[in-house]
């Protein structure tokens, strides 16, 4: 007669036109559970049940989940209203439903939160504007996501349901960035645990009336705009000029003061990626100088993340999330009692142990996912590992 199984572990894996609009002129969700599966939680209770009938031992304990910060902040300029080539998708509307793509795929694994710049109340209130450069704001408090049962099950979780109300805008005014990273850095650096951001925008920043700039970071200039019964912006003139515009500096590419809090973001361990629309143009040197500054910069001449179209864009935010998010290194709360018995789950299918192409044992506590194993999870084709111990040899 068989002795009960004992169940052990359940490891939940951490693991623009391009240069945006000028101004105008005059829960504690832990995805574990007690005995014969997943807690289902409030917030997931439209999920569906959890599926895990099978496993050696069959039986979920709890464990500390070290959950990544994924920060959202989202160009919703006016330039972002405009359509990707071929579609009729717009270019914020494809951001959002790719950020809601990959929180779908990847939400239970880490805390998530969303800012919006430039930021109106009501559509109303950026038409009737004298002032485009309305700052940016939280639209998303940073929180768990719902449980992996939704994930698993196909289904829309209601933390995620609500991320997807939050960014229910219409792009309109300008692109005040660093202001915008200005008043966002104190709401950052208190959030607890490791954080990333993820910056989608289609151009680079404007709308520091403290700015200065030649002709050639000027975008009246690189717009070639015509004032009626005022100057034509074409060197030698440069319309950023206060003297020849009279708020012509927030029209200046407001490089140096987005640089600056960038790597005030970065000094205090907050790399942010900067992912470029179509419509950067020209100013991609500025959007790779963005990226040297928040500590993501890619090898090659192009070191931000550029995508050309929509799919593009969804495959470029799911691999930036799933490497934030995912590990081949397993730690364990507590060493197995017999490494012999152990075994590893991808989604209720058992992975061998195989040093080439399966686990294997680091040290008493962690265990590494190898070879084509690895390129599995790395993918985000595993929504949940498990690890179990004590697990009887059957004998036929």
């Amino acid at each position: 007669m068989r002795k009960p199984l004992a169940a052990w572990f359940l490891l939940a894996l951490l693991g623009c036109s391009g240069r945006g609009d000028p101004p105008p002129y005059a829960s504690g969700r832990a995805n574990t559970g007690g005995s014969g599966g997943f807690q289902v939680l409030p917030d997931s209770t439209n999920c569906g049940l959890p599926t895990d009938a099978g496993l050696c031992g069959n039986e979920i304990m709890p464990t500390q989940q070290d959950r990544p910060n994924l920060y959202f902040i989202i160009d919703d300029s006016g330039s972002m209203a405009d359509v990707f080539a071929g579609t009729t998708q717009t270019k914020y509307t494809a951001a959002v439903k790719a950020v809601v793509d990959v929180l779908e795929l990847i939400g239970h694994r880490v805390s998530y939160g969303a800012a919006l710049f430039p930021y109106f109340v009501n559509d109303n209130s950026c038409i009737n504007s004298n002032n485009s450069c309305a700052v940016g704001q939280e639209v998303f408090k940073t929180q768990p996501g719902d449980s992996v049962v939704c994930a698993r099950n196909g289904k829309v979780g209601d933390v995620l349901s609500s991320f997807q109300t939050s960014l229910r805008h219409n792009p309109c005014g300008s692109t005040p960035l660093s202001a915008t990273l200005t008043k966002l850095k104190p709401t950052l650096t208190a959030l607890p645990g490791k954080t990333a951001v993820i910056l989608a925008t289609d151009g680079a920043p404007n709308c520091n009336s403290n700015a200065t700039c030649a002709a050639d970071l000027c975008e009246l200039n690189l717009d070639q705009v015509s004032f009626d019964n005022g100057p034509v912006c074409v060197a030698p003139v440069n319309c950023c000029d206060p003297k020849v515009v009279a708020n012509g500096p927030s029209s200046c590419v407001d490089d140096v003061a987005t640089i600056e809090i960038l790597s005030e973001l970065q000094a205090a361990a907050i790399p942010t990626y900067i992912v470029g629309l179509p419509g950067v143009g020209a100013l991609g040197d500025v959007l790779n100088r963005m990226a040297d500054a928040g500590g993501t910069a890619r090898t090659g001449s192009l070191r931000y993340y550029e995508v050309s179209d929509s799919q593009t864009l969804a495959d470029t935010l799911r691999q930036i999330a799933i490497n934030l998010s995912v590990s081949c290194a397993i730690s364990l709360s507590q060493s197995p009692p017999n490494w012999a018995q152990v075994k590893v789950y991808f989604d209720s299918v058992e992975v061998p142990s195989d040093a080439t192409n399966g686990w294997k044992q680091i040290d008493d506590h962690t265990l590494q996912i190898t070879g084509t194993s690895c390129d599995q999870l790395m993918n985000g084709n595993v929504f949940q590992v498990q690890v179990t111990a004590d697990c009887p040899t059957v004998v036929n």
